[in-house]
């Protein structure tokens, strides 16, 4: 699939259902794949992408400030100007490169999540007076950002906002957690390769990539189709799903889309890069186990720093840390807005046993929803007011070395006084709309009652922490050599496993 279609909005039914009423909306954070793009390399000829004229910015639509081309190098290294598939030579989109289409895709997504969270829950303000109550963060590749920008400026159009230009969060590429590095962490690069090799001869050997031989083999550089071939099969699966999203101009021959053909690359390539993911502790740790780390501790923080009283919601004074009470401006946001990658999406699917194992199309998101039981604030408070008394300090308390929170210390070495607080809370995750189910809170205890996609706090942080990393660039460079691949599957997705 490339493009994702959308559902219409939930209806008042199906809200009633999605958010029950014994239960209270806390914290939201989105994972959002960026739009529709040119493909990421050069693959069967001048393929080019005419579409990247205009840059939508929080006031709108405006032409760029000049006319760029493309050069490559031609025969005998001579410089050779890039066109698209009509003979263009302005503006054509170079690769990897976020289309107008994939503007007009994100943005409307930003549409959407104000739609449900502003317009039908009531959980985010109509005009954002400023941006304490949001994280917006991003990849460093350009795409991801600019895909961002526009998914804030759906939610938040400019007379919906205070000021025009949000913060926008990055890091270098290597801090990078934000999808699975494997430029930079060198031992997830080694084990997506043992797998890719792994993989190869089930998949070369298959029903599915005899039929690609015969529908598409003859339009192959070598005129042999194999995972591992030239292109590799993934980019293939790329270069068609890029051309499938921008129209007849763009497209390879007919073969390529058909149905039967799409299926089966999205079977093989999905199965190529995610299986690491499903089955090897180690794979999920390196690949997304601190983007999990990272979300768990903004729920947790929440839970523990209480919320924001100028949102107009309930909100809570907060815990007592070792320094006195959390300050307001140190309290977690409630809307985190994440521009990623497909990689990230499914690992992160994959990695809580809750992966359909189909390729996620352009513009894809996760929402991963904080629910609280309404009586659970003040059940806490009636619990817990001796702790923050002056005169009796807590000499119990796990020891927290990350800024007084138990958010990534794991759930083994915390006490049970400290891990109490995170009872009565509850995690659903909505993958492009559609609730789905964590695999370890299927079992009893583990989730709401009557509803097994309402995952309890307690369990998604033990499931977490299951593979989030203790020191993630120490992690990527242990282990260089040795055998990821054939052993005993590690079921991703649960806690105890």
């Amino acid at each position: 699939m490339s493009t994702f279609t959308p559902r219409p909005p939930y209806t008042q039914e199906e809200l009633a259902e999605l958010y029950p009423a014994n239960l209270q909306l806390e914290q939201v954070q989105i994972l959002a794949r960026h739009g529709e793009r040119s493909p990421v390399g050069p693959r069967f000829g001048n393929l080019g992408f005419p579409t990247c004229v205009i840059v939508k910015t929080p006031e709108g639509f405006e032409p760029i400030s000049y006319r760029r081309r493309i050069e490559t190098l031609g025969p005998n290294d001579a410089p050779l100007i890039a066109e698209g598939p009509n003979g263009e030579r302005d503006n054509v989109c170079g690769y990897g490169e976020l289309t107008d289409i994939g503007r007009d895709t994100t943005y409307a997504l930003g549409v959407r999540l104000r739609s449900l969270y502003v317009d039908q829950l009531d959980f985010m303000p109509d005009i954002l007076e400023n941006q304490k109550i949001m994280y917006i963060r991003a990849s460093p590749v350009a795409r991801a950002t600019e895909s961002t920008q526009q998914m804030f400026s759906g939610m938040y159009p400019g007379p919906k906002r205070e000021w025009q230009r949000p913060v926008i969060v990055t890091r270098g590429f290597a801090d990078e957690t934000l999808f699975p590095n494997d430029g930079i962490c060198k031992r997830y690069g080694e084990l997506q390769r043992q797998y890719a090799k792994f993989l190869k001869d089930k998949w070369d050997k298959s029903k599915e990539m005899a039929l690609l031989q015969d529908r598409i083999g003859k339009h192959m550089p070598t005129g042999k189709v194999t995972l591992a071939g030239h292109p590799r099969l993934s980019g293939v699966l790329d270069t068609v799903n890029s051309s499938l999203a921008h129209g007849p101009a763009t497209k390879l021959p007919s073969e390529f889309y058909e149905p039967a053909v799409m299926n089966a690359l999205d079977t093989i390539v999905t199965n190529e890069w995610f299986q690491g993911f499903k089955d090897n502790l180690e794979y999920r740790t390196l690949g997304v186990g601190g983007l999990a780390g990272d979300v768990v501790t903004r729920m947790v923080k929440h839970v523990e720093y209480g919320r924001d009283e100028a949102i107009g919601k309930t909100a809570a004074q907060g815990v007592k840390g070792q320094s006195g009470y959390i300050p307001k401006a140190k309290r977690p946001a409630i809307f985190g807005l994440s521009g990623t990658h497909d990689t990230a999406l499914a690992g992160f699917l994959a990695s809580f046993g809750a992966f359909d194992d189909k390729w996620p199309p352009y513009t894809s998101h996760i929402a991963i929803e904080l629910f609280k039981v309404k009586e659970t604030y003040l059940e806490s408070i009636a619990k817990s007011w001796w702790k923050s008394f002056p005169s009796f300090p807590d000499i119990s308390r796990t020891q927290l070395p990350h800024n007084d929170s138990i958010g990534r210390v794991q759930s083994s070495q915390i006490n049970d006084a400290d891990m109490s607080r995170l009872d009565g809370y509850y995690v659903r995750i909505r993958y492009n709309d559609v609730p789905v189910t964590v695999a370890g809170c299927r079992k009893p205890g583990k989730h709401l009652d009557g509803d097994e996609t309402f995952c309890t706090l307690k369990e998604f942080k033990r499931i977490s922490d299951k593979f989030t990393p203790k020191d993630w660039k120490t992690a990527c460079a242990a282990n260089e050599g040795v055998k990821g691949t054939g052993k005993a599957p590690e079921i991703a997705g649960f806690s105890d496993a």
